[in-house]
């Protein structure tokens, strides 16, 4: 049986709703992606990894998503420092040029958020309604005084809530977690996916929320097909799931929208169904061309 893994990148409030849409669609349309070998979460990818691999129903998390109320956005820190978030997540740079740049950043996100860590965990553990850490999952972060990145799983005695906080850690909103006396934030710096960090896998399939439009999207894209080439380098069958048309203009241009979550879900769905086809053939594949 190929080895598979499932790859849900970083995206906001709108993010954690375009994704829950299409893997509520691609499991509803007979998609085992819950069989997958590894999942692999940046970000809002962290919560909805943590969510579906603790085994939690994917139509109610749908259904939460939807009957979510529509709020005018409150004003965000995260404007300050919207350039280099996605120089840094849009993968411009190369990967060896990055530490730099995530130090900076992770010296802004130590003083700029007012939040306590506490109430930050406590509220990502809210969200997951899990406790134990899935055995198939893990998480981005980054070190906020080295720079490193880290990939957290099972093996790291870590609660569950305090690494997808950690993985969620957007600079200049929400504190920095502590983990094994560091302090950690959003894995979404390197870059959008990560998706680079995952070892060989013969069927990889890739939520990207940010390859959207306008210039940050580009260099998303960039930084994806990168990613892509290595996966494939390793002798893996690659598919993306990025936003389509429909679901761009459901999410709008500020991915920490709340409002947005309701339509992006939606969206998100039906694209789901329309990608399903797509993806079961590849997950269920036996002899693999990995130039697909």
């Amino acid at each position: 049986m190929p080895s598979r893994a499932l790859v849900l990148g970083g995206g906001g409030t709108v993010g954690v709703a375009w994704e829950t849409g299409i893997v509520a669609a691609l499991l509803a349309e007979g998609v085992p992606l819950l069989e997958a070998d590894l999942i692999l979460g940046t970000s809002a990818g962290s919560i909805v990894g943590a969510q579906i691999a603790s085994g939690r129903d994917p139509l109610e998390l749908l259904e939460s998503q939807l009957a979510f109320t529509p709020v005018a956005p409150r004003p965000s820190r995260f404007a300050s420092i919207a350039y280099p978030f996605a120089v840094l997540t849009t993968g411009a740079r190369g990967l060896t040029a990055r530490k730099p740049f995530s130090q900076a950043i992770g010296a802004f996100a130590r003083v700029a958020s007012r939040r306590s860590e506490s109430s930050w965990v406590q509220q990502i553990q809210d969200t997951l309604q899990v406790a134990s850490w899935p055995e198939r999952y893990a998480c981005t972060v980054i070190d906020t005084r080295s720079g490193a990145f880290r990939v957290l799983d099972a093996s790291v005695d870590v609660d569950l809530a305090r690494g997808v906080a950690a993985s969620c850690s957007v600079p200049g909103v929400f504190p920095p977690v502590t983990i094994d006396g560091h302090r950690y934030m959003d894995g979404g710096l390197r870059t959008a996916t990560n998706a680079d960090a995952i070892g060989s896998y013969d069927v990889v399939v890739v939520l990207s929320v940010a390859t959207r439009t306008g210039l940050p999207g580009r260099l998303a894209a960039r930084a994806l097909d990168r990613e892509v080439a290595l996966l494939r380098a390793r002798g893996g069958r690659v598919l993306t799931i990025t936003p389509n048309r429909e679901c761009i203009h459901a999410m709008g241009t500020m991915l920490m929208n709340n409002g947005r979550r309701a339509a992006s879900s939606a969206a998100g769905y039906r694209q789901g169904i329309e990608e399903a086809q797509r993806i079961l053939e590849a997950w269920r594949v036996q002899h693999l061309d990995a130039s697909v």
